[in-house]
């Protein structure tokens, strides 16, 4: 239960980063390059990029800790 409790906030915790990452994408696209994004497909883009910017790290990690116990 410990195992699967700390897997989940390891996961919380990437997701948390991966939308303060594609939050910080946007602003730089919006400021700089006077980017025009509709505030609905703005939401769902942040949404998208925190998942793949979460599960790039988490699968890779998980990929090496498997691979160990071999």
């Amino acid at each position: 239960m410990k195992k699967v409790l700390k897997n989940v906030s390891v996961i919380v915790l990437m997701l948390i980063i991966g939308a303060i990452i594609a939050l910080a994408i946007y602003w730089i696209a919006i400021t700089v390059f006077h980017a025009n994004i509709s505030r609905n497909s703005f939401v769902i883009n942040i949404i998208t990029d925190a998942v793949i910017f979460c599960s790039f790290p988490y699968i890779y990690l998980y990929i090496k800790r498997t691979n160990k116990k071999k």
